[in-house]
């Protein structure tokens, strides 16, 4: 009795490479998504910290809105109180469009 058995070295060798070859690609593929999702957790980030602010300077817009008009009706009999409180709001008014401007990202 004759027993032959032949291995295909070559072909494992060329499995190996093209497995090499795929696992490569998977760890550069990792790498992107994680480089990518780095980006995304920066972004939010910033966003979060923009919305806080946003938050807090639009509660302290309607807490001096609130302040101007209990001021308006306190001073309603008197006409220089009414216009030295019209003079202070339009200043705070003027620096408020300012902050506004200064903190607005330009169109793209």
């Amino acid at each position: 009795m004759h027993i032959t058995i032949s291995v295909d070295i070559l072909g494992l060798v060329g499995l190996n490479t093209k497995l090499d070859a795929l696992l490569t690609a998977i760890d550069k593929l990792f790498t992107e998504v994680h480089l990518h999702m780095a980006a995304i957790d920066d972004a939010l980030n910033l966003l979060t910290a923009q919305v806080e602010a946003s938050t807090t300077v639009e509660a302290s817009a309607v807490t001096a809105f609130q302040g101007f008009a209990a001021q308006f009706a306190a001073a309603a009999g008197n006409p220089a109180q009414v216009t030295a409180l019209a003079t202070k709001m339009k200043v705070s008014a003027d620096a408020l469009a300012a902050a506004i401007v200064a903190n607005t990202p330009a169109a793209p």
